[in-house]
């Protein structure tokens, strides 16, 4: 997903602790907050609930139950191409 959409800035994780930074421009990594904010929104309304919490409200936190196996991974991970689709327009 981040090869078709380099919005996507840093990905780090602990575990199943995942944090996804969403910048504005790759050569900027001006933090993209009111992006981050609508995927938020819309992840929502496809029954994705995803964090953003601390200093940094570009960054989505994600973090699913440690029962979550690969069909639900798969799912959410389309949800969330879709929807960089509907915020980035591509």
């Amino acid at each position: 997903i981040q090869k078709d959409y380099p919005q996507m800035g840093d990905i780090r994780l602990v575990g199943l602790h995942i944090g996804v930074e969403f910048i504005k421009d790759p050569q900027t990594l001006e933090p993209a907050v009111e992006q981050a904010d609508k995927i938020r929104k819309e992840m929502i309304k496809k029954g994705v609930i995803l964090g953003v919490a601390g200093p940094c409200k570009q960054v989505l936190k994600i973090k699913p139950p440690l029962i979550i196996n690969r069909q639900e991974c798969d799912e959410i991970l389309n949800s969330l191409f879709d929807t960089l689709k509907i915020v980035f327009h591509n």
